[in-house]
């Protein structure tokens, strides 16, 4: 019963330890996939991208929020979309 009313109104504290599990699951399966340089590749890759969309993320959805009366719904669609896009970028030899 925790978890659903965790599910259901996280506060900033839960919702930082859901980032941390996911984010631990996430690096475990990375682990078992690639091995030796592919990993620290991978690993680095992660890091930068992590950086730059804590760098970036905030300020952008402040603007959008300032711009539109529903900046972070539409803000929140348009990076669950790019995301969605993503694998569809990739070339076939990558």
């Amino acid at each position: 019963m925790q978890i659903l009313s965790l599910l259901r109104a996280p506060n900033n504290e839960q919702r930082g330890g859901l980032f941390i599990v996911l984010y631990a699951v996430m690096m475990g399966v990375i682990g078992l996939e690639f091995r030796d340089g592919d990993l620290v590749s991978v690993y680095l890759v992660m890091s930068i991208a992590s950086g730059v969309g804590a760098f970036i993320g905030p300020g952008a959805t402040g603007v959008v929020m300032d711009i539109t009366k529903h900046g972070l719904p539409y803000f929140a669609a348009f990076a669950c979309t790019l995301f969605a896009m993503l694998p569809t970028l990739r070339t076939k030899g990558a």
